[in-house]
């Protein structure tokens, strides 16, 4: 069974809209060119081409080059490159840190208050 990470729970986790539709689109582990990704998620190509660049800077996805018959350059096929419980685990580790860095700044503010 094929399960894909909705592109609303990254983006509830704070990755662009490209970065999600991307990673989205993928999820499903299907190697996509990136015109493929341009239609399967609605987005134009320089956002696609955007949002790979961010996940590839992520370690998220990983790039081959595809054997053509015809002339001209070779296609690149993106796939994920961590597992979607990878990506998720590595969001819900980062939204953990943020959470603990506004909770430990809220008490020494209350702190200074209280002197």
């Amino acid at each position: 069974m094929e399960r894909t990470i909705p592109p609303d729970i990254l983006s509830a986790a704070g990755e662009p809209n490209s970065v999600a539709q991307v990673i989205s689109s993928l999820s499903n582990n299907q190697a996509q060119t990136v015109k493929q990704l341009s239609v399967n998620s609605n987005l134009p190509l320089s956002k696609v081409a955007s949002g790979l660049k961010l996940c590839r800077n992520r370690g998220w996805v990983s790039s081959t080059q595809s054997q053509t018959r015809n002339k001209g350059r070779p296609q690149h096929l993106w796939r994920l490159h961590a597992t979607p419980i990878e990506i998720i685990t590595e969001l819900e580790d980062e939204t953990r840190s943020k959470l603990n860095l506004l909770s430990n700044a809220v008490e020494i503010l209350q702190n200074e208050l209280i002197q």
